[in-house]
């Protein structure tokens, strides 16, 4: 049981945020502090997401149009929401912005958002991770890269 609990602490952490569930996510906006919760995780279901690097206009932000596809979900599961979580630098700790929301229909569904971030957030890659509802079973985390 322990090391069942210890498996799902990194997921965990990437998938507790309360999520947007359209338009562009603005991440100064969303500084709030995360609080885990225990949740369990989908074995069969899979979530895969792309993106592109989109020009924002300002110096200090950076942009990306991100789509995300879950499949394979348990039938009893009608939603699911994701967040993102960007690196950091040497001076900016790495944080978790909600990303998007999406329907289950036959256990898929497709969620899309442009994400905002200070440039000074942004690194070679971020990680997506979300979870299942209502039943609280956590997604796949993916890496999606940012060059």
């Amino acid at each position: 049981m322990r090391r069942r609990i210890h498996t799902l602490v990194m997921p965990l952490i990437l998938c507790v945020a309360t999520l947007a569930a359209c338009g562009a996510v603005r991440s100064p906006a969303n500084r709030t502090p995360i609080t885990p919760t225990l949740v369990t995780t989908a074995t069969q279901t899979r979530l895969v997401c792309s993106g592109r690097t989109t020009p924002i206009g300002a110096a200090e932000e950076n942009g990306m149009i991100l789509r995300c596809i879950v499949t394979a979900a348990p039938a009893s599961m009608t939603s699911f929401r994701l967040s993102a979580t960007l690196p950091g630098s040497a001076s900016v700790a790495a944080r978790t912005y909600p990303l998007c929301t999406g329907t289950l229909s036959a256990g898929a569904g497709v969620c899309g958002q442009t994400f905002i971030a200070p440039s000074d957030e942004w690194g070679a890659s971020l990680t997506i991770g979300g979870v299942l509802l209502p039943g609280n079973l956590s997604l796949p985390v993916v890496t999606v890269s940012t060059r």
